[in-house]
């Protein structure tokens, strides 16, 4: 998309030809190939306007390589963003801590190189949170809005900051009713405005400015064993009430569940013992008004994040990227109001500095490509294929020694 964008300014996945015209979600004929809707273009835009900087040619190779370097120029902005929200959270060493153990966790390691715009939205993140955080700042329900924007252009996900901004500028009670509802308007109305030229265009090509939401449709459709049927070479799906009560039932009985256990289970991984004090942080929260009100935006952002990736049929790992440092932060914040001494406390923060090395080591060691863009390595996704990788290797994105 990236490459197709900088030869005809379109966002071209497959161009039309015999061969391509497969059976899709819409006539691949009729709107002359498979166009970029699963993901946002903002990621697609930067690599193409630093591959056009770099001089390169457009390709998968050299915007490829444009992604990795926008990556991990995104990771050494998280880093620095991380380090200022826990120095304002909690002080300054604190803050070189989290901005340590990210710099040594080989997730954020490999995110910050493969090309993934992951990254960029954990940092998005970060700096949404930093905005929120600041009482007395002019125009804050505006910031909020371009942050939240452009994330949505990064990453669907971003939606989140929405109802999550919202809900901060509730929470103000310093401001009467008719200011917090000139600053909701303020933040939809730029959220929207810079959102607006990607609605548009789903609007003039599909007919509906949020046609990706007919994805996530068919992918829960697909997920849920909904019968199907091809008439003119697209894709349509037999639906009624029940379809919906069946998705309802897979998600409160099968999917939720299991993406509950399966996150709490990775995070304990990713975040060795650090993982312990998140988890008892959120208990200690509810008996600490003076705590929770200080760490509500991370929370929150936390929280709205997990709503729209657990019920998910099958949870991404790359999910848990942007919501890592929001864990490490947090159970630093725990450790730091833990009743101890300072030495013990000294000893956990360097315990998990030993332990976050210790894995990353491991994994660089155990996953032969050295990524884990899948669960574990690119060479098996969650669905226990490979398809990621024979199209890396293809590309000769990646080599087999």
């Amino acid at each position: 998309a990236s490459a197709s964008f900088l030869e005809n300014g379109h966002f071209i996945i497959e161009e039309y030809s015999k061969e391509s015209d497969q059976p899709f979600y819409y006539s691949i004929k009729d709107k002359g190939g498979r166009f970029l809707i699963q993901h946002p273009p903002l990621w697609p835009l930067l690599g193409a306007g630093l591959t056009y900087l770099l001089g390169l040619k457009p390709s998968l190779e050299n915007n490829f390589f444009s992604f990795k370097i926008l990556s991990l120029i995104s990771g050494i902005i998280l880093i620095i963003l991380a380090y200022l929200l826990t120095k304002r959270l909690i002080n300054q060493t604190a803050g070189l801590i989290i901005a340590g153990w990210l710099s040594i966790s080989y997730l954020m390691i490999d995110y910050s190189a493969n090309g993934a715009f992951y990254i960029l939205q954990a940092a998005l993140y970060l700096l949404w949170a930093l905005v929120a955080l600041k009482k007395n700042l002019k125009n804050k329900a505006l910031y909020l809005g371009i942050i939240t924007g452009f994330g949505y252009l990064i990453n669907f996900q971003f939606i989140i900051a929405v109802p999550v901004s919202l809900l901060i500028i509730l929470f103000q009670k310093e401001k009467p009713m008719l200011k917090k509802i000139k600053d909701a308007l303020i933040l939809s109305g730029s959220a929207l405005a810079i959102a607006s030229p990607w609605l548009i265009r789903n609007y003039l090509l599909f007919g509906n400015p949020f046609y990706y939401n007919h994805f996530v449709y068919y992918y829960f459709f697909e997920k849920s064993g909904v019968s199907r049927y091809i008439k003119d070479n697209v894709i349509y799906f037999n639906t009624n009430i029940n379809t919906y009560l069946l998705i309802s039932k897979n998600v409160l009985t099968n999917w939720l569940p299991h993406n509950i256990y399966y996150a709490s289970r990775k995070l304990f991984i990713l975040a060795p013992l650090a993982f312990v004090f998140f988890s008892f942080a959120l208990v200690d929260y509810l008996f600490s008004f003076e705590r929770l009100k200080k760490m509500i935006p991370l929370l929150l952002i936390l929280a709205f994040h997990l709503f729209v990736t657990l019920p998910w049929p099958i949870m991404k790992f790359r999910y848990f990227v942007p919501i890592l440092p929001l864990v490490f932060i947090i159970a630093l914040e725990q450790i730091y109001n833990f009743k101890t001494k300072t030495a013990y406390k000294n000893i956990l923060i360097g315990a998990i500095f030993v332990f976050i090395a210790t894995l990353s080591f491991l994994t660089y060691r155990s996953v032969p490509t050295h990524t884990y863009y899948y669960d574990g390595a690119i060479t098996t996704d969650p669905f226990g294929r490979k398809g990621e990788f024979d199209f890396m290797k293809e590309q000769g994105l990646i080599y087999e020694k």
